[in-house]
């Protein structure tokens, strides 16, 4: 006779929190029989905390700490961590900067005890800083004839005010990068950065009660210097005016992008923004994709994101065509979204959306490195514990008619950005003409 073995449903990660000794609060979850334990630290750094004029020392401050140039002997920092199994990033984003780690779940306490020497004060030598401003200027220069990269920057530039950080590169430009030294980045960091606005997540299968003991000696040369972190005053989320941006050059493509508002994860109507952009761009079965991949071969495909925000979030549509094409092309993308605001998705469509978001959530959510990500992207963006959950709950709810009003609200020309950068020679009035509109320029 068979025996059936029962298993526990299955849930969304919920992090347990502790506040450590050093100030430093700790999300952390238990996977069972995981050998290999993740490590988010994320540093509570906006973008609008960058000084004025140095826009891109957070991108440089972060690459320099996952390259361990916080260290003072940056080969013996990184040899020590090799020697533990264990690998170390970071990376920058509009909230924070996130340094990231992954080792054996025997060496997780050592491999912090090494860093916590380096966060407490950071060598960021002269020449380490002074190669990686090198590197971003290069990088910036190539930017300037990516077509993905002018897209997204002037989508950036007409969504937000130009006053507002989030209009500007967040990587820099030339112009401030160049102004980026040493003791500027050694600077900001002492300024920002402290044990008291950072959160530690940590995944992997270690008993929750005996955490706290065994990371606080880990982490005990990593301490605050007595003075409370600074209240963040976020900067306010003004929309800028609606636009119609042409870019002419001579590229391979052309490239689309549209972009509007939308509420922030924690709205009630996220989950339809979601359900929406998927019915829109998600896959190849999608609007866009069966009208300009699928039927008319117009493009390798076009793709709906949605970026969070600290209190909102933008919804995405970005894709490429060959230059000849180009203008029936856009017409095919007006047509896409003017049909969705006159007939909707159908319930079918966004069955199958809510399907695959439930369903790849728990396929992606299977190791401890995108668990990890997933809690420190809720610890960073300030979102409940059981935000995961509930937001996939929510999801269940979407109707048609949502995710329809969603996706149609936001892209209203009367209200979003769209972009065209290249157009094969065409014309800027037939650009407008084509993509729904006379404004911008």
């Amino acid at each position: 006779m068979r025996r059936t073995i029962m298993t526990p449903a299955w849930t969304f990660p919920q992090p347990r929190r502790t506040r450590l000794a050093n100030g430093a609060t700790l999300f952390s979850h238990r996977t069972r029989g995981s050998a290999l334990s993740a490590v988010h630290l994320v540093l509570d750094l906006p973008s609008e905390a960058e000084p004025s004029g140095l826009d891109g020392i957070a991108s440089i401050c972060a690459k320099a700490l996952a390259l361990g140039a916080c260290h003072d002997d940056q080969r013996h920092f990184l040899a020590e961590l090799a020697r533990l199994g264990a690998t170390m990033g970071a990376r920058c984003d509009d909230v924070s900067i996130r340094l990231t780690m992954e080792a054996p779940k025997e060496h997780i306490a050592a491999a912090l005890a090494l860093i916590a020497p380096a966060l407490a004060d950071p060598a960021f030598p002269g020449t380490e800083i002074e190669r990686l401003v090198h590197q971003r200027l290069e990088a910036i220069h190539r930017s300037g004839n990516d077509p993905a990269a002018l897209a997204a920057r002037a989508v950036n530039t007409r969504l937000f005010t130009g006053a507002g950080r989030l209009s500007r590169p967040r990587g820099g430009t030339a112009s401030t990068v160049s102004e980026i030294s040493a003791d500027q980045v050694r600077a900001f960091y002492a300024s920002n950065v402290r044990p008291e606005n950072t959160s530690i997540v940590l995944v992997g299968d270690h008993d929750p009660a005996r955490l706290p003991p065994d990371l606080e000696p880990a982490l005990a040369a990593w301490r605050g210097n007595g003075v409370s972190p600074a209240v963040r005053n976020h900067e306010p989320l003004r929309p800028g005016e609606p636009a119609l941006v042409h870019i002419p050059g001579d590229h391979a493509q052309t490239h689309v992008a549209m972009a509007g508002l939308v509420p922030g994860q924690s709205a009630p109507e996220w989950p339809a923004v979601m359900v929406g952009g998927f019915c829109l761009g998600g896959t190849v079965t999608s609007r866009l994709d069966q009208q300009l991949r699928e039927t008319n071969g117009h493009s390798f495909g076009f793709r709906a994101r949605t970026r969070p925000l600290r209190a909102r979030g933008v919804l995405t549509v970005t894709g490429a065509v060959a230059p000849a094409v180009t203008e029936a092309a856009l017409e095919d993308v007006v047509a896409i979204v003017e049909r969705i605001r006159e007939e909707g998705f159908t319930e079918t469509e966004c069955e199958a959306a809510i399907r695959y978001l439930r369903g790849s959530a728990r396929v992606q959510l299977q190791t401890t490195r995108s668990i990890a990500a997933a809690l420190a992207d809720q610890a960073a963006y300030s979102l409940a514990d059981d935000h995961l959950a509930r937001l996939h709950a929510s999801l269940r709810g979407v109707r048609a008619d949502d995710a329809s009003s969603a996706v149609a609200f936001t892209l209203d020309p009367s209200r979003c950005v769209r972009v065209v950068v290249g157009g094969g020679g065409l014309p800027a009035a037939r650009v407008r003409e084509a993509f729904g509109g006379t404004s911008g320029h």
